[in-house]
């Protein structure tokens, strides 16, 4: 492993080099994205203190930097945005070079790609301060998403995130339907509505396929306890084995769907966008949308129906439905500068508190904490779902790396369903990518 890190801390040091010299634009885009330190304020009496904070363009950062800002007058967060597809790399260039953010943001279930290498700050000592009162306001099952095998606190979760089946309630009710529960009862909705020239499900296909590759979890799991868990960690080969057996399965389903006709808006429906999937859904062309759950504040703004929402049929009835819980999580990097953990230390607990945690729900994102909140029937649903056992963080393979994410979100059904890739080769080209990640990991 330190052999691993010190690869990378050369490579990631020439990567940054390089980019200072490809010329003007580069260079602002390389100290943009890295964040530097050096216009941070010194902690002088009187004075105003600067940390960097890397993380997504969004309402919801600026909300939270805002009301930060104003409760504490003496701290001023510069926001260094760095786009999701390119964040790992960012993130690991400015650690490796020395120069990195004071806090930045990633995913729970992928922060080991840092927390391996040694690039986080453990934070279990600030939550276990004063009796643990900062732990026992964070629910549980989100934190685990971020804690290490020994108990290390990787990153704080501010929010969570699975995906799950929104739908429209006022159509359901009008054709009388229940919400399906296998994938059998699912198809036959389909049938009827293709009837009455209405497509039966949608999605962002562009981005975000891991939403239908949820549905092998169940199955994965009728292997054995765990499997789900262990074919994301790459644990398993994806070719020749019963887990193999099961995701191609589920491509099968799709694919099946997706050649009747029933995938918005047709042929091409494989390409489909966020906006274009979610217009579609709000216009009342489709009955479904596989989406994730912080897209409920999208569906209410835009659709004039009642909105409805389950989590993913199975195979057959009496099986569990499980869902990965995905969640954001704030980390100081283990080379930030230490005279500014502690105001970093101090955001991460307002983005906690009472009214950081409001600022999240009023955006229709589950919360990360415990406590009583102002939220829509809606989020509650959503959130109801955490206290099921149904979700269960770490499921999704994209947590394996960059490559598998990319392969996971963008081509594990657009292959088969264009017919430009095998199933089978679908399989061997996500074998192919866990054994050079796994390789790489000794």
């Amino acid at each position: 492993m330190k052999k691993y890190f010190s690869l990378l801390l050369c490579v990631l040091i020439i990567v940054s080099l390089l980019g200072g010299c490809s010329g003007q634009s580069g260079a602002s885009e390389s100290t943009q994205s890295t964040g530097t330190n050096q216009a941070a304020s010194t902690a002088g009496s009187g004075e105003t203190k600067t940390i960097t904070f890397g993380v997504g363009a969004g309402d919801l950062t600026n909300e939270l930097v805002a009301g930060f800002e104003k409760a504490n007058p003496d701290i001023k967060v510069e926001v260094v945005t760095n786009e999701t597809a390119t964040r790992e790399q960012v993130i690991k260039t400015g650690i490796a070079a020395g120069d990195p953010v004071d806090l930045a943001q990633y995913w729970g279930t992928r922060l080991n790609t840092f927390s391996d290498i040694g690039m986080c700050t453990d934070l279990k000592s600030y939550l276990d301060a004063d009796d643990g009162a900062w732990r026992k306001d964070i629910t549980e099952a989100v934190l685990k998403t971020s804690t290490g095998i020994n108990g290390e606190v990787w990153g704080i979760p501010i929010s969570a995130t699975y995906h799950v089946v929104f739908y429209n309630k006022t159509m359901m009710d009008k054709y009388g339907f229940k919400e399906p529960e296998t994938w059998d009862e699912m198809t036959k909705i389909f049938e009827t509505l293709k009837k009455d020239n209405i497509f039966g499900f949608t999605t962002n296909s562009v981005s975000m396929q891991d939403c239908m590759y949820g549905l092998t979890y169940s199955l994965l799991e009728e292997i054995k306890p765990g499997t789900a868990w262990s074919a994301a960690n790459g644990d398993v080969s994806f070719v020749d084995t019963p887990e193999s057996d099961a995701i191609k399965e589920v491509i099968e389903l799709v694919k099946g769907w997706y050649n009747k006709g029933y995938w918005y808006p047709g042929e091409g429906g494989i390409n489909t966008s966020p906006d274009d999937s979610n217009a579609g859904f709000a216009q009342g062309r489709c009955m479904f949308i596989f989406n994730y759950s912080g897209a409920l504040g999208i569906h209410e703004a835009s659709c004039d129906f009642d909105i409805g929402v389950m989590l993913k049929p199975v195979k057959k009835a009496g099986m569990k439905s499980y869902e990965n819980m995905e969640t954001d999580v704030y980390f100081i990097p283990s080379n930030a500068p230490k005279k500014n953990i502690d105001s970093s230390i101090k955001f991460i607990k307002y983005m906690t508190s009472q009214e950081g945690q409001q600022i999240v729900a009023d955006t229709r994102t589950v919360p990360a904490t415990t406590l009583n909140l102002n939220i829509s029937e809606g989020l509650k649903e959503l959130v109801g779902y955490s206290a099921t056992g149904n979700i269960i963080a770490g499921l999704n393979p994209c947590r394996m790396g960059s490559k598998m994410q990319s392969f996971i979100k963008q081509e594990v059904f657009s292959g088969p369903c264009s017919n430009t890739r095998s199933i089978d080769d679908t399989l061997k080209e996500m074998e192919n990518l866990r054994l050079v990640i796994k390789s790489q990991a000794k």
